[in-house]
C-alpha cells in the first residue's frame, strides 16, 4: 500500500495504454479544498435516496421487531452517513447494499415476488436499478473520485509537465 500523501502532494501513476489516461492521487485536505471535492446537488441526491431507502426499509420489516430493522436498515443509513462525510469506505458500502439489494429480490424468486405485490416487487427493482446508477457514477465520475478516492484524471502526457 502506498504511503500516506502529504497535504499538497501529488502522485501521478502510470498511464493508461488504451485510452492514455493517467490517475493523479492527491491529499484528502488538497482533495476537499478544491472546487469539485465538495458535495454538490446530484451528491446530496444520492444521500437523500439512501436515507429514503433506509426509511423504507425500515417501516416494511417494523413488525418484525426492532433487531430486524437495524439490520435491514442499518447499511442504507451507515452508507448515507459515510457518503456525507467524504469517507473513502462509502463507494465499497455502495457495493454492498446493492449486492444486499439483489440478494433480496433473488432470494425471494417469483414465487416470493408476486406474494410480495405488485408495489413492493416494482419498488425492489427500482431500487436495484437505481443503486446500479449510483454505483457506476460513484467509481466511473470524475467528481466521486475527486471526493472519495482522491483522485482525478489527467489527459496529459508526463512529458509535459513543467
Amino acid at each position: 500500500m502506498a504511503a500516506r500523501l502529504e497535504p499538497g502532494e501529488m502522485r501521478r501513476g502510470k498511464r493508461d495504454r488504451e485510452t492514455g489516461i493517467a490517475w493523479v492521487r492527491v491529499s484528502r485536505e488538497a482533495a476537499h479544498a478544491h472546487p469539485m471535492g465538495r458535495l454538490n446537488w446530484v451528491m446530496y441526491l444520492i444521500i437523500g435516496f439512501y436515507l429514503v431507502t433506509a426509511l423504507t426499509r425500515g417501516w416494511m420489516v417494523a413488525g418484525q421487531g426492532m433487531g430486524m430493522v437495524v439490520a435491514v436498515a442499518g447499511l442504507p443509513l451507515v452508507t448515507a452517513l459515510l457518503l456525507w462525510m467524504r469517507a473513502a469506505l462509502a463507494r465499497v458500502l455502495v457495493v454492498g447494499t446493492g449486492l444486499f439489494a439483489l440478494f433480496g429480490i433473488l432470494s425471494r424468486g417469483f414465487d416470493g415476488l408476486a406474494e410480495a405485490g405488485l408495489v413492493v416487487s416494482l419498488w425492489g427493482l427500482g431500487e436495484l436499478i437505481a443503486i446500479l446508477a449510483i454505483t457506476v457514477y460513484l467509481w466511473e465520475g470524475d467528481r466521486p473520485n475527486l471526493i472519495y478516492a482522491r483522485r482525478f484524471r489527467s489527459y496529459r502526457d508526463a512529458e509535459d509537465e513543467t
